[in-house]
């Protein structure tokens, strides 16, 4: 190497350490090179990369001052995975860890501040075009007193950081609300940060995990907030973007002005699942999530949440089709089952639709159903397909002569719901009355606890009743006849 060659390298290293940003991003790793703080408090008075070689567990600043003070634009200062820790100042404090005010291009990364009041604050003392261009990234910041990190500036990011137990201040009187992140300016990016929990002893209006003040052009993506007053916040002055974040636990509200860009996800109770979604299907956001979903074969309300479906809808928006297979147009006899069960099946594409849901429902002259021959009858029964899309129930005819029944089966829900209507026959080959349509109507059969069983009907005309009974191969035979205005008659059950 030429001394002429050696030259121009000493310039090129002097210009990429000590003044040019455009680097930052190519000495993230390179923690070992830069000037060596090896004591605190410490000012930065040059441009340059800075770096922290020890933990310093045992500050005790309680005074207007800060652990690092960076007095100098272009400057990278890098933690090296090192904690400062303040917290021996108690609640009272009025230091900051990290502070820059005025300055351009500072970054500030990869470590923990704990126990200020604020953790890392890069402000601006006049307009904000004095401060630009920062970027705080990779920090852990906890138990201050005031604000996490304070970013005043335009064209600045705070990313993949972690802030927590935020607020109780007890020397700023009224100021002495909670901000996790606080930001200021005109093109701010806030991404992939987690903040959490504000100070028990702050009110629930005056604690915000992530907050806009006087700014705009700001995006807002991928940040996770919990247990504030209020999870994202854009002071009326401020305009900005927000996607996918998650703000859970907030105690008055998870977003608040700025523009919903998607995926948002507000959960009040900490359960894990967006409120938007429980109230739309459930109506609260109080919901039992390891129940089965009402609508979706077996899996429970959190799966569904989480696969991304309807939990009352087991199609999830398609329309299933629902045909006959067997039962349909049976004739029976009264309080007996029908000889054949009522039979579908479900089709989704073409294809069988197993563990569907189905209803069968009683519509007309009563009867009950049964999902299988020895469970408890009802109304209405849901049953679920099985792997060839097959669901089936048992019918209980009524206890009323010659009536014609209907049952119908539905599965589906909204505008995607289908039905299709079985029609069944009571005609019992026991004791039966037959008529014709002008001598009575509406008859009823009780059966009595001795066996007995009771007829009644209404009699609409003057003429004599005749009661018949089914002959064996078939026909009818003549029991009696009653005289005209008989309205019941009582004989025991063959």
């Amino acid at each position: 190497m030429t001394p002429r060659t050696k030259a121009w390298l000493a310039v090129l290293l002097v210009w990429l350490f000590g003044f040019c940003p455009a680097v930052r991003a190519q000495q993230q790793g390179e923690a070992k090179l830069g000037y060596q703080i090896t004591a605190l408090p410490y000012t930065i008075s040059s441009p340059g990369v800075y770096v922290l070689n020890q933990d310093f567990l045992n500050l005790n600043l309680t005074g207007a001052t800060a652990a690092i003070k960076i007095n100098a634009s272009d400057v990278v200062l890098d933690l090296n995975g090192h904690t400062i820790s303040n917290t021996a100042a108690g609640a009272g404090t009025l230091a900051y860890g990290v502070y820059a005010a005025d300055r351009t291009n500072v970054t500030v990364r990869n470590g923990t501040v704990q126990g200020f009041m604020t953790g890392v604050g890069i402000i601006t003392t006049g307009a904000s075009t004095a401060s630009y261009g920062h970027l705080i990234e990779k920090m852990n910041v906890n138990a201050c007193t005031y604000e996490g990190i304070s970013l005043v500036g335009n064209d600045s990011t705070v990313r993949s950081c972690q802030v927590g137990n935020v607020g109780g201040s007890t020397t700023l009187g009224d100021l002495a609300s909670a901000y996790g992140i606080e930001l200021e300016g005109t093109g701010l990016r806030c991404l992939d940060n987690d903040v959490s929990q504000a100070a028990a002893s702050v009110p629930v209006d005056m604690s915000f995990a992530i907050y806009f003040s006087s700014s705009s052009d700001a995006f807002v993506v991928d940040n996770c907030v919990f247990a504030f007053g209020y999870g994202l916040y854009f002071s009326s002055d401020s305009v900005g973007q927000y996607r996918h974040n998650l703000a859970t636990g907030m105690l008055m509200q998870g977003y608040v002005g700025g523009t919903d860009a998607g995926k948002n996800i507000v959960d009040s109770n900490g359960d894990g699942v967006d409120d938007d979604w429980e109230v739309k299907y459930f109506g609260t956001a109080s919901v039992d999530l390891m129940a089965a979903a009402p609508g979706c074969g077996g899996i429970t309300n959190l799966e569904a949440y989480h696969l991304g479906l309807n939990p009352n809808d087991f199609y999830n928006g398609q329309t299933p089709a629902l045909s006959i297979v067997d039962g349909d147009g049976q004739t029976g006899g009264f309080g007996g089952f029908l000889p054949s069960a009522l039979t579908v099946q479900v089709l989704v594409a073409g294809q069988p639709a197993a563990n569907a849901p189905v209803s069968f429902t009683v519509t007309q002259n009563g009867g009950q159903v049964q999902a299988t021959m020895s469970s408890a009858p009802s109304t209405t029964v849901k049953v679920k397909t099985n792997i060839s899309g097959v669901a089936r129930t048992f019918f209980i005819l009524p206890e009323s002569l010659e009536a014609t029944c209907k049952v119908v089966a539905t599965t589906g829900t909204g505008n995607n719901q289908q039905t299709i209507t079985f029609t069944e026959t009571v005609g019992d080959e026991n004791a039966t009355v037959h008529t014709t349509a002008c001598s009575v109507s509406n008859v009823i059969s009780t059966l009595n606890s001795d066996g007995s069983e009771l007829l009644t009907w209404n009699n609409n005309t003057d003429d004599p009743v005749p009661l018949w009974n089914t002959a064996p191969g078939g026909g009818w035979t003549l029991i009696t006849t009653l005289p005209a205005g008989t309205t019941s008659y009582l004989f025991p059950r063959p």
